[in-house]
């Protein structure tokens, strides 16, 4: 059981890293420095550094406001990797 809890922590700080360079991306884009994006969500430029290279955990809500900052849409998407677990 836990080498299966070790893949779920993987696969959770994979998509952290991946939804920062989601955002690192899109605040280059638009020309803002971290500051300037942390400025427009209330928070320090060390939080959006941390974003950035998904070392900080986040809630959806906070996804959110980060992308609409940064005029874009949130958007998830699931699909099936193996059959669902039966009870």
């Amino acid at each position: 059981m836990e080498g299966a809890r070790r893949g779920e922590d993987r696969e959770i700080l994979r998509l952290r890293v991946m939804f920062g360079a989601e955002v690192r991306a899109a605040r280059v884009e638009a020309g803002l420095t971290q500051a300037q994006l942390a400025a427009r969500i209330g928070r320090s430029q060390r939080y959006v550094s941390m974003i950035e290279t998904g070392s900080r955990r986040l809630p959806i809500e906070a996804m959110v406001l980060i992308m609409r900052a940064l005029g874009l849409e949130l958007r998830i998407g699931t699909r099936r990797i193996r059959p669902a677990p039966r009870d």
